[in-house]
């Protein structure tokens, strides 16, 4: 049976710009309430404004997701604002920089560390425990075709986003039983602005790209459908699923493709 959208909450983090904004359409679109958080009020007020101007299925909670101690009760905040639990988790807020390990500020790598992978950590262990005495909810995280292999002058960010891959994995098999799905979804490059954006602490270069960026608002589209489905695991865009091949079928390849790039 598909898990239908309609009347659940959904939280989505990240929602100020890129892959976050047009989960929160297409969430919005599937009947869903929308609780939106991202760091930026004035992105928050405009979309909220856009998707529900007599705010009966939208609310924004501005919130820096870097503060994890703040998060449960931020959760907490929601659940009583919407007087309802929380049945859906979508993590899209991220982070990264570009640049030699040497060269990267550990402060940077310690921020990508908490906003990629911990944050939304903290998150999960806010709204499990009502996810599975309900025997219902999904976690969906997106992810990174990083995870499966590190991406030169990223690392930080590869290694967060492998993390990341690790965790759901783990989860999955832990929650399953309950009713709780677990959906991890790999995007390759998307036309965001994400990676052009980020802080560049690299001597002398950057990378160059390999064939052209997906779509986000097709993304966000294609994960509603792999969520009604129940999917575990969605792999997006042709050079992401790629990468996943090359990296058990011939990785010195992929080494030598992510060399080149340099």
């Amino acid at each position: 049976m598909a898990y239908d959208y309609k009347g659940k909450l959904v939280l989505i983090t990240g929602v100020s710009s890129g892959l976050g904004w047009h989960l929160a359409h297409t969430y919005h679109t599937a009947g869903a309430e929308l609780a939106l958080i991202a760091r930026r009020r004035e992105r928050l007020h405009e979309l909220v404004t856009h998707l529900d101007p007599e705010g009966k299925r939208a609310r924004y909670f501005c919130a820096d997701l870097l503060d994890t101690e703040r998060i449960p009760a931020l959760a907490d905040e929601v659940v009583e604002t919407f007087g309802k639990p929380i049945d859906v988790v979508v993590h899209s807020a991220g982070m990264s920089c570009y640049g030699e390990v040497e060269r990267s500020p550990f402060e940077i790598i310690t921020q990508i560390t908490t906003l990629n992978y911990l944050a939304g950590i903290r998150l999960v262990q806010c709204v499990l425990e009502p996810m599975k005495r309900r025997r219902g909810g999904q976690i969906i995280w997106i992810g990174s075709g990083s995870s499966f292999r590190g991406i030169p002058r990223a690392a930080a960010y590869s290694a967060s986003k492998a993390a990341v891959k690790s965790f759901c994995e783990a989860l999955r098999s832990e929650v399953c039983s309950f009713g709780v799905d677990v959906l991890l979804v790999i995007p390759g490059a998307l036309k965001t602005g994400f990676h052009e954006q980020q802080p560049n602490f690299s001597s002398d270069q950057r990378l160059r790209s390999i064939g052209a960026p997906s779509d986000p608002e097709a993304l966000a589209r294609s994960i509603l459908k792999a969520g009604k489905r129940q999917q575990s695991i969605l792999v997006y865009g042709r050079y992401a699923w790629i990468g996943q091949h090359m990296t058990y079928w011939s990785p010195w390849l992929l080494d030598r493709l992510l060399r080149w790039q340099l």
